[in-house]
């Protein structure tokens, strides 16, 4: 699944995908699922030592 953001207040009709805009780049930084995932080895800032445990 693409991740995708879109900010209400400068487009309102959700037309702009913003995840590149460096605007936002300490925002997405807080998202906790998106640092959890990253933990997990996914995403695009996933931790690329990560080893599945095998659950």
């Amino acid at each position: 699944m693409s991740e995708v953001l879109f900010d209400l207040r400068e487009n309102p009709d959700e037309t702009v995908d913003f995840l590149r805009d460096s605007k936002y780049e300490s925002a997405l930084a807080d998202f906790p699922r998106r640092r959890r995932r990253a933990e997990l080895g996914y995403g695009p800032d996933r931790d690329p030592s990560y080893r599945n445990v095998g659950y």
